[in-house]
């Protein structure tokens, strides 16, 4: 089946203001349907970028080619205050030639707005405003939308709007270029996300599966470490049970520390090869010359050792629901929640701290020494979570560790990334 004609093509676009060029080179295709999200930091060309592709500013180099109607939400409305919302939305109606009075009225109440339609925007809010420049945006019922920052100013309800909106034009086939800093809550609607750097456009995730494809592609042909980290998970977990004395410490007691000392120790095993791959033949220079950012070799790391530690717990959970003999089939589907929340924190720490010893002499010895005071806090609440499922614990007991937990996460992951580029550069 053939594919469809991209309803937008970019052909090595750049943008120059003076001596300054702010769009560097971009050639890009977005497909009916297709959404492109665009990250990255203030001055990075992501604004200037959408000007020219709506023809607000013309290239220096390169071109644009559109099929189909343009719609645009900026930084500003592109309306007048002394008009009403109603007013505002017939007049560039006009303009596209459409003036109905039904689609203008559905778009005021897919907003939020049909109860201050006949008010002047001079007195509305930001979020109101922001909702009444996306409505102007989808009047042309556009082949090609364009949204810079789509959820500044918008509460919670509206955020969740605007993306329903989005999904409904995904599903009647428009095509988006969304630019913004919610990488979080836009992420879930985008297609692809390009990382933007002084006017480039990087396909974060496909450098990402890249870099994961290439260190999992690595352990299969060498498993070396794979093989090593199993051997020691199911031997620790052996001993641990073999030598425990039943008489004076359940199994419900015991169990919880044992999985949490196996996890983390094969784990480690598994982070130190994480750079220890890049050293070899100086392959992290090549990593740094490619067009991938610190972002996403950062995270196609972390990938791949999710990955690699994941099979080490899958393979390492059954045996401890054998040896040990949990009633934990109920409440299986929160037991894996914990153990991914803890895995994905300790592996980030444990990349960020791979990839700061491997120039070490003893990378071996350090990466523990660095690492386990950082786990202290995942480690204790995981280990207490799980405590409390294998006894089948009610879920409000849970509920202050797992907030504890999922907050370790996100700092110390935020943190990981945020470090990765200055580590990398060292």
């Amino acid at each position: 089946m053939p594919q469809a004609d991209p309803t937008l093509s970019l052909h090595g676009v750049f943008r120059r203001f003076g001596y300054r060029w702010a769009v560097r080179d971009v050639s890009l295709e977005v497909a009916p349907g297709e959404a492109v999200l665009l990250v990255g930091g203030n001055g990075a060309g992501k604004t200037t970028l959408l000007r020219v592709v709506s023809g607000l500013l013309k290239a220096s180099k390169g071109r644009v080619e559109r099929h189909g109607a343009i719609g645009m939400v900026a930084h500003h409305t592109m309306m007048y205050d002394a008009l009403t919302a109603r007013e505002n939305l017939r007049f560039f109606g006009r303009l596209h030639g459409t003036s109905d009075r039904t689609r203008i009225d559905s778009l005021l109440d897919r907003m939020g707005l049909l109860h201050v339609g006949n008010e002047r925007i001079g007195t509305f809010s930001r979020g109101m405003l922001q909702r009444l420049a996306i409505a102007r945006a989808l009047l042309p019922e556009p082949h090609v939308l364009l949204l810079d920052e789509p959820l500044t100013g918008l509460d919670d309800a509206a955020s969740h709007t605007v993306i329903e909106v989005l999904a409904e034009l995904k599903a009647s086939r428009a095509g988006m270029m969304i630019a913004s800093h919610q990488l979080v809550e836009l992420v879930g609607s985008a297609d692809r996300v390009g990382y933007m750097v002084s006017g480039r456009i990087y396909d974060t995730l496909r450098a990402c599966l890249a870099v994961a494809g290439k260190d999992l592609l690595v352990e299969q042909r060498t498993k070396t470490a794979l093989f090593s980290s199993l051997v020691f998970a199911i031997l620790v977990l052996t001993i641990l049970y073999f030598a425990r004395d039943a008489t004076a410490v359940s199994d419900l007691d015991l169990a919880p520390g044992a999985l949490w000392v196996t996890f983390t120790f094969a784990g480690m095993l598994g982070l130190n090869r994480a750079f220890l791959l890049e050293r070899e033949n100086r392959a992290v220079d090549g990593l740094r010359l490619s067009p991938a950012t610190a972002t996403a070799i950062f995270l196609g790391k972390v990938l791949g050792n999710l990955v690699f530690v994941g099979i080490v717990e899958l393979v390492s959970l059954p045996l401890f629901i054998l040896f040990y003999d949990v009633p934990i089939w109920r409440q299986l589907g929160l037991l894996l929640l914990v153990i991914f929340l803890a895995t994905t924190g300790f592996v980030a720490v444990g990349t960020l701290f791979s990839a700061m010893v491997v120039r070490t002499r003893f990378s071996e010895v350090m990466l523990p020494v660095l690492l386990l005071p950082f786990l202290f806090p995942p480690i204790v609440a995981a280990v207490q979570l799980t405590r409390r499922i294998v006894a089948l614990r009610p879920f409000d007991e849970l509920t202050g560790w797992l907030s504890m937990l999922t907050a370790f996460v996100i700092i110390f992951f935020t943190l990981s990334l945020l470090l990765f580029e200055a580590i990398l550069e060292e």
